[in-house]
């Protein structure tokens, strides 16, 4: 099963992105997100640790999360390492319009992991 939110927004493609990659700001902007703790020194780059507390499936969850790829302005991969959950989930932003920015966020579970199990 993978699932997948896809919105047009309107704002530049960079812009948009800019935005999705500020990791601090994320339980500003992700409702489900309560906190962050960037776990690396350093920028934000291939190989960021993050320590996110969500509410996921209705209960709290603390989870570590990698930055595994970020191409700006336009790619951000994710791994996300949780007990019950070894997932990734991919952000994206390209348009051949300046003005407009299709973000799309995909999460496909690993076979190995309890939901991947079931849904396989």
């Amino acid at each position: 099963m993978q699932i997948e939110l896809a919105k047009t927004v309107a704002a530049r493609p960079a812009t948009a992105f800019s935005i999705l990659a500020n990791v601090v700001d994320w339980p500003e902007i992700i409702s489900s997100i309560r906190s962050i703790e960037v776990l690396t020194p350093g920028p934000i780059q291939t190989g960021t640790r993050l320590r996110e507390d969500r509410i996921m499936f209705g209960a709290e969850v603390t989870q570590e999360v990698e930055i595994a790829t970020i191409e700006r302005p336009h790619r951000l991969r994710l791994l996300v390492d949780h007990p019950d959950l070894h997932a990734s989930r991919s952000a994206s932003s390209r348009s051949i319009h300046e003005r407009t920015a299709p973000l799309r966020i995909t999460s496909p579970p690993f076979a190995s992991t309890w939901l991947g199990r079931r849904r396989a």
